[in-house]
Formats: C-alpha cells, sequence, structure tokens
C-alpha cells in the first residue's frame, strides 16, 4: 500500500477518520480532507474491497462505512432495502 505515504491524512490522528456514527461534525471533516487527497481513490477501493473482510469502521476514500455497504450492494446489483443508495456520478 504505496500510496498511504501519499494521503492527505498522512501523519494525523486515526481517530479523525473513525467518527462515531452520528457525528456529522467529524464526518464532513474527515471527507473535507479526502475529496482533496491525490489518493482518495486508492484509499476507497481498499474501503471496498476490505470492508467486509476486516468490517472496516471509518471514512475511507471519502466514504462512511454505510456508504461503502450501499456502493457494494449497487455493485452486486442489490439496492439497499431501507436506504435511498445515492451516486454522485455513474463513475463512482
Amino acid at each position: 500500500m504505496e500510496w498511504l505515504q501519499y494521503g492527505s491524512c498522512r501523519g494525523m490522528d486515526v481517530n479523525d477518520f473513525m467518527p462515531i456514527r452520528g457525528d456529522i461534525v467529524k464526518i464532513r471533516a474527515a471527507k473535507k480532507i479526502c475529496n482533496t487527497c491525490p489518493v482518495m481513490f486508492d484509499c476507497r477501493k481498499y474501503g471496498l474491497s476490505n470492508h467486509r473482510a476486516w468490517d472496516l469502521h471509518g471514512i475511507f476514500g471519502g466514504l462512511t462505512r454505510m456508504e461503502r455497504e450501499d456502493q457494494l450492494r449497487i455493485a452486486e446489483g442489490r439496492l439497499p432495502k431501507n436506504r435511498k443508495a445515492v451516486r454522485k456520478n455513474d463513475n463512482d
């Protein structure tokens, strides 16, 4: 995971990216950092590919755990049952 050294979060407290569910202020702050990160898509790919194996909590590539679950369901052709899945664009 060589890409980690180029992340905007490098050197930051990992807890800044592990907000408690519903902590909107912390979630928005983490996403703001992710949105300008040069390796956001590598991080997102890591979060999505390891999500179920490691039950990853936190923000990875600008996505919360619930957003990653939605993305995986969309990729599998299943939409979330009780949540409205939102995609920024078809390339997400």
